[in-house]
Formats: structure tokens, sequence, C-alpha cells
């Protein structure tokens, strides 16, 4: 899978041509560094082998009964997710950004893995399947990786309908694939599908000023 970057600062996006042409900066041009990605633990997924959706229909189906039975909270999609990030919070879910690295671990357990992506430090959570975490210097969530199966729709024209007219929309010129960019308060919103009639496989949300405040001890 291709993977879905993450910079410490915002990506510039340039646009060209019709939508089928346009290409989008991802986060990775805009970043500091490169991190070098060590072995996680055994086990233990890395980000860029987040599972993608299986169905081109654009609804996840994907996840084991266990964990569907477990009630996993889904990101919902709807016309109030950027107004509610606006307010740093994960409509349907039940992390914030700026939530504590404590708050998180209340609700997905021990911290099973540390490891380096993209310029920055995530963390894997012993049940939090196909998501990583990112925390700045005062162990607040300034950005979160999850993939669709996290998503309560991963349909590029259902997103849209809810959401509107993204900020940007095309190529990634990076890793390739579609990325679609919303803009919520000092939240930045990556949607990465594979192309542009394929279901999201992740989303990313960033928060910038959150990391700048506190830039991550390593």
């Amino acid at each position: 899978m291709k993977r879905f970057v993450l910079g410490i600062a915002l990506a510039s996006v340039v646009v060209a041509g019709c939508q089928e042409q346009t290409k989008v900066s991802s986060p990775q041009q805009a970043a500091a560094g490169s991190g070098n990605t060590s072995e996680t633990e055994a086990g233990q997924s890395s980000p860029s082998s987040i599972e993608k959706p299986t169905e081109e229909t654009g609804h996840q189906t994907t996840g084991s009964s266990q964990e569907a039975a477990a009630g996993n909270p889904k990101v919902i999609l709807d016309e109030n997710f950027l107004p509610g990030l606006t307010n740093n919070k994960l409509n349907g879910f039940n992390i914030s950004i700026g939530s504590s690295l404590q708050e998180v671990s209340e609700k997905y357990g021990q911290v099973t893995s540390k490891d380096f992506y993209d310029g920055g430090q995530y963390h894997a959570f012993e049940h939090l399947q196909r998501g990583f975490v990112f925390f700045n210097g005062k162990e607040q969530v300034y950005a979160i990786d999850l993939s669709g199966y996290h998503l309560s729709t991963t349909s590029l024209e259902e997103i849209k309908k809810a959401l509107g007219t993204p900020a940007s929309e095309g190529a990634d010129e990076m890793d390739g694939g579609w990325l679609l960019v919303y803009e919520a308060g000092d939240n930045t919103v990556y949607l990465h599908a594979e192309d542009a009639k394929f279901p999201v496989e992740k989303i990313r949300v960033i928060n910038k000023k959150i990391l700048e405040e506190s830039p991550q001890n390593l």
C-alpha cells in the first residue's frame, strides 16, 4: 500500500488543469526531515501497512468479529465532522486532537510500540488496530492515522457530498494515489485513496499548532 505521509509542516497544494490531472502536494514535502522507521514489535503493523478497503463500493467491510463486538467507534464523516474538528473533536471517535497520552491509554490499553515515521514518532496501542497516534512534547495528540476501517464511509462521492468541496483534490505527486484535503480550524485532514475511483484507504488529521507549541522530545 502506498503510504499516507506525515509532515511536520503543512504541504503546499498545486492545482493545474482539470481534476483528473490535478496534482496535490503530500505532507511529506513540507517535512523538516524524514525519520528512519525501525522494526516494530512482533505482530504490530507499521503505518504503511494499515489495512485498506477491499471493495470498490466505498464501504469498509474488513475487521474481525471480535473488534465489531467491542463496538469500535467510527469517525463519522457527515456534515458535523468539520465543525466538530474546528474544536479538535473527531466526530464519533473517542480520541480528540489534544487528548493526553493517559487518556488514550485508558481507552486503548498499553503502548505496544513507538517508532519513527516521516519525521515524527508514533505510538501504537494494544487495542487500537489499524491506527497510530502522534504526541507532542507535552504528550498531547497532534496527529492521528486511521485506516478506512475506522470511517463511517470510504466512498469519495459520499464524503464530498457530506463535507463539501475540499480545499484541494488531486493526484498525490509524491507517492501516487488520490488525495482529498480539508481544513478545519488548526487541523488539516488528508483522505487518501488508491485513485479517484477507489474508496478511501486512510485518514490523517494533523494539528500543526499543537506540534509547534511543544515539539516532540526525541
